[in-house]
């Protein structure tokens, strides 16, 4: 009993004094200089990849098939060399990506903020897109900042020219138009779209058809194939929300 009292104590001790020493370095990492930023980021990538290799079985396999070790990643851009993972690959087959140094049993189920050398090494699209800011942080932080949120990469249109653009790009025109309610673009195709519209009951179709056709035509492009539909309501999607635009073509 004293035995487990003890080392229950000697526990908590040791993770207080880990966790107070953390906080008290990473709260100076963002002020450091970005070539010591860069520095620790590396030294951790490599711990990182040499533990996934030799303790998480999906990271061994993928490395095995693709003739890399873990002596081959040294800085973060080095990580490109590993498949981007989807969260359905690892709602599959869970067990793959769990370390064998994981004692199983009950547990809190943790998600890591990437600032320890535990950082779990997943990476998977999120589809967020957005904006490097080319200015520094006034706050005297030498990381690299984000400008905005442009979106969710499903959000955007993509145009034969390689061109992308957002939503609020793409639907501008058409703020403001009497009588229009509600509108969602689906991008099928590279060049054919179709444009549901929600309209009040007082508004006639065609000329608003014709309307939306007048302010969409040019965006898309003359050579594009854009469907206009008039439906009563929009179906809304995960979350009870409706998309102004989907877009099936991947970026």
């Amino acid at each position: 009993m004293v035995n487990r009292v003890t080392n229950s104590w000697l526990r908590k001790a040791y993770w207080n004094a880990f966790t107070v020493w953390h906080v008290w370095h990473e709260g100076k990492l963002p002020y450091l200089p970005l070539e010591k930023i860069v520095a620790m980021q590396n030294r951790r990538v490599q711990a990182t990849v040499a533990h996934a290799y030799e303790t998480v079985p999906y990271y061994r396999e993928i490395m095995d098939q693709t003739g890399l070790r873990p002596a081959d990643f040294h800085t973060a851009e080095d990580l490109a060399q590993l498949p981007l993972l989807t969260s359905k690959q690892v709602a599959q087959t869970p067990e793959r990506f769990v370390s064998r140094r994981y004692i199983r049993g009950l547990g809190l189920q943790m998600y890591s903020s990437g600032t320890s050398r535990a950082t779990v090494l997943l990476n998977y699209r999120l589809g967020d897109v957005a904006t490097w800011s080319t200015t520094v942080c006034p706050c005297g932080r030498t990381l690299p900042v984000l400008q905005r949120i442009e979106g969710r990469s499903d959000d955007r249109v993509l145009l034969p020219d390689g061109r992308s653009l957002h939503a609020l790009t793409v639907l501008e025109s058409l703020d403001g138009l009497p009588g229009l309610v509600q509108v969602q673009l689906v991008q099928e195709e590279l060049q054919r779209f179709v444009l549901w519209a929600v309209c009040t009951k007082e508004t006639a179709w065609e000329p608003m058809r014709q309307q939306l056709a007048a302010a969409l035509q040019p965006v898309l492009g003359q050579d594009s194939v854009l469907v206009i539909e008039q439906v009563e309501e929009i179906p809304s999607g995960l979350g009870g929300k409706v998309k102004a635009v989907i877009s099936h073509c991947c970026l």
